[in-house]
């Protein structure tokens, strides 16, 4: 972890100079406050906080919030899409009643994604929204 986010952060501050420190530190502060609690959850891997912290090296604070909506969205639809493919809507709606009534996790038979396709995804959705790409 230590060392994406030296390798980052030295990126960074060798392209966009030392003016850029105030701006990349609130948006590091700012991925870690919006993804190290799914990490802990174990929603997301380790290795996803450490693309979003490299992301924000290079990013606004706001930016980086974006990304984490936009890549929510993706991911809900990798997971749709996963579920679909594997024909496990029943599975689906038990595990969706189980979260319902309480249930810890334990017990419920989850789906597991690449977050990192959600996490890109996520990125060029926001190239996009804010005109950047085009």
């Amino acid at each position: 972890f230590l060392l994406s986010f030296a390798i980052g952060f030295s990126f960074a501050l060798g392209t966009l100079g030392l003016h850029h420190l105030p701006l990349m530190s609130l948006s590091i502060v700012a991925a870690i406050a919006v993804f190290l609690p799914l990490v802990v959850a174990k929603v997301m891997g380790a290795g996803d906080l450490k693309i979003l912290i490299a992301f924000a090296t290079t990013a606004t604070w706001l930016a980086v919030v974006e990304v984490a909506v936009f890549s929510a969205f993706w991911g809900l639809v990798f997971g749709i899409v996963k579920i679909a493919i594997d024909r496990n809507f029943t599975q689906f709606g038990k595990n969706l009643w189980l979260m319902a009534l309480g249930v810890k996790g334990e017990t419920l038979t989850l789906h597991r994604i690449p977050f990192a396709a959600a996490i890109l995804l996520g990125w060029l959705s926001h190239l996009v929204f804010a005109r950047e790409l085009l």
